[in-house]
């Protein structure tokens, strides 16, 4: 049985809709959201990938690029823009989207990321840290963890007990492994932290749980902190 809706049936109604003029259906789509963008390219594929494909990109996708990384870090902004490297500037804004959206929800850290990424270190406030009068950066290169003013450490990825995703650092306790809510990475234990930042700049750094970046008074901006889904 074919259901109803309004007199009309699913397919007649998906028809009448997509009959309007160009104009209207962008100005609809601009306000679609990224399931609707789905559902809507599964009905007419040729409509949403031909005739008026380039243009939902534009004002659909890219859309949805430029909000959904705005709270993210300046990372993915440039990864969500269209004229980073002559690849990316080809591709489009939904593929950009999706691309995006796929590596940002990743929560397993491989070598290759530890490695390729720019650090910074610091004590918990328990352990002697003292916001940004503290805050170092530090290496992972090889198998060997350096941080300025210590000996450089042997350090493996690895897991505890249970499952949960750790870094292994000589004979300390282990640190665990975070992907924060901007796309960063945390790892920690009761006594150290480390945070990827891009492009080596704190000022990128937007991590202001336990006391990382206080300022020389010990103050600190709650509002600016990013919730750590802490799996201790």
């Amino acid at each position: 049985m074919v259901r109803k809706t309004g007199g009309l049936n699913r397919t007649e109604t998906a028809l009448s809709f997509l009959g309007l003029p160009d104009e209207v259906l962008l100005q609809v789509f601009s306000f679609a959201s990224v399931s609707d963008l789905g559902q809507l390219d599964s009905v007419n594929s040729e409509l949403m990938r031909g005739r008026l494909g380039d243009r939902v990109d534009e004002v659909a996708w890219k859309r949805h690029c430029e909000t959904t990384w705005k709270h993210k870090s300046p990372r993915y902004h440039q990864k969500a823009t269209a004229a980073f490297d002559d690849a990316t500037r080809h591709t489009s804004w939904k593929q950009r989207y999706r691309s995006v959206l796929e590596e940002s929800s990743h929560t397993t850290l491989d070598r290759s990321t530890l490695q390729n990424l720019d650090w910074y270190f610091n004590y918990a406030p328990e352990a002697g840290g003292r916001g940004r009068l503290t805050v170092v950066k530090c290496v992972f290169v090889g198998n060997v963890l350096l941080v300025p003013g210590y000996p450089p450490f042997n350090y493996q990825l690895t897991e505890d007990e249970f499952g949960r995703h750790a870094l292994r650092v000589e004979v300390f306790p282990l640190h665990y492994i975070t992907r924060l809510e901007d796309g960063e990475w945390a790892i920690h234990n009761d006594y150290v932290t480390f945070v990827s930042v891009f492009e080596d700049d704190l000022n990128n750094c937007t991590y202001r749980e336990r006391g990382f970046l206080d300022d020389e008074s010990g103050d600190r901006d709650e509002s600016d902190a990013v919730s750590d889904d802490d799996s201790d």
